[in-house]
């Protein structure tokens, strides 16, 4: 989470994905972005106010394995 003075905080979710943000100052705009290695997300701008809750990443697959191609070399004959 990066704030508007580019203060960016993480945190890591639990085992089903969820995550909470403490103290975040409300009627301020935050930047919401996602690593992970095997998915792509893209950031989300969010207007806090109150409670705000629900915000959902989708992710998209970096490669799939039937996305590789190449020639395979049987070295060990």
């Amino acid at each position: 989470m990066t704030d508007a003075l580019n203060v960016t905080r993480t945190l890591r979710t639990d085992a089903s994905g969820r995550y909470t943000f403490q103290d975040v100052r409300p009627n301020e705009v935050y930047t919401l972005s996602v690593v992970n290695r095997r998915y792509t997300f893209t950031p989300q701008q969010v207007f806090v106010n109150d409670n705000l809750t629900n915000i959902d990443f989708v992710g998209s697959p970096l490669a799939r394995i039937d996305d590789v191609k190449g020639e395979w070399i049987d070295r060990f004959w």
